[in-house]
C-alpha cells in the first residue's frame, strides 16, 4: 500500500512540474508586448577573464503606433564588457572576440518542448530590490538533435507567481575551427521585466530605424553594474 501511495505521489509531483513548465511557456507565448532586460555571464575558456553581455529583448504590441515604421515587432540590443573575477574591467575590448550570442538564452516560449527528462530541485530564494522571490528550480534535459549532448541540459529558476524565468544556466559550444572550439558555460540573470507598458526609448529608436538593419547597442550599459530587479505585474 505504501509503495502504491509513493508511486501516486511521484506521478502527481511530475505532473505538477510539467504543468508549471507548460504554464511558463504558455505565458511567454501569450504576451502581446514586453521588455526583458538581463545579463549573460561566462568565464572565457582558457583565460582568467569573464565575459558580460547586457541583453535587452522587446516585443511590440500589434497595436503599437511604432509599427508605422515597419512590421518588425521583435527587437534586441546588447553590449559586451570583460572583467576579472573581482569585477575589475579587463585590459582588452571585445571588438575582435568572435563569440556568438548563445541560442539558449532567453528563449522561453519552448521551455516545455521536447523534454527528455526533468527534475525539480529545492526552491531557492532570490533577493531583488529589497524583496525576496521564492523560485522553483528545474533541471531539464531536452531531446533536440541539433544540440550536442553537453548542451541539452538547462537549469531554470522560475517565479511561479508571475510564470517568468528569472535565472538560467546552460552550456553551448562556440567556435567553428578546432583551434577556437570550446564549451562555454553561461549564466543568464533577469534584471527587469515590463509587461504591457509604453516602450523604452531604445525600442522606439529601433522601430524607427528598422529598415537600416543595424543592431541597436545601448552604450549606456558599458562599464555599468546591473540595475536593481523590478518585476511588473502581468496585468501591467
Amino acid at each position: 500500500m505504501l509503495a502504491i501511495a509513493s508511486c501516486l505521489c511521484a506521478r502527481a509531483l511530475a505532473q505538477d512540474n510539467s504543468n508549471l513548465l507548460h504554464a511558463v511557456a504558455a505565458n511567454y507565448r501569450s504576451l502581446s508586448s514586453f521588455e526583458i532586460s538581463g545579463e549573460l555571464q561566462a568565464d572565457i575558456p582558457g583565460s582568467p577573464w569573464k565575459l558580460h553581455v547586457r541583453l535587452d529583448d522587446a516585443l511590440l504590441s500589434p497595436q503599437s503606433p511604432l509599427l508605422k515604421y515597419g512590421d518588425v515587432r521583435r527587437f534586441s540590443a546588447s553590449a559586451r564588457t570583460i572583467s576579472d573575477s573581482a569585477g575589475n574591467p579587463g585590459p582588452r575590448t571585445t571588438e575582435n572576440m568572435n563569440v556568438m550570442m548563445p541560442e539558449h538564452a532567453a528563449h522561453f516560449t519552448e521551455i516545455d518542448s521536447r523534454i527528455l527528462n526533468q527534475r525539480q530541485l529545492p526552491d531557492e530564494a532570490m533577493r531583488f530590490n529589497g524583496s525576496t522571490i521564492q523560485c522553483a528550480v528545474f533541471e531539464v534535459t531536452y531531446d533536440r538533435k541539433q544540440w550536442k549532448p553537453e548542451e541539452q541540459t538547462i537549469k531554470y529558476w522560475i517565479d511561479p507567481q508571475h510564470l517568468l524565468v528569472v535565472k538560467q544556466e546552460f552550456a553551448e559550444w562556440q567556435g567553428k575551427t578546432a583551434e577556437s572550439r570550446a564549451l562555454w558555460h553561461w549564466v543568464y540573470t533577469v534584471d527587469s521585466v515590463a509587461v504591457n507598458e509604453p516602450p523604452s526609448q531604445w525600442v522606439v529608436d529601433s522601430a524607427m530605424n528598422v529598415n537600416t538593419h543595424t543592431p541597436t547597442v545601448r552604450n549606456e550599459w558599458v562599464g555599468k553594474p546591473a540595475p536593481d530587479f523590478q518585476l511588473s505585474d502581468l496585468n501591467g
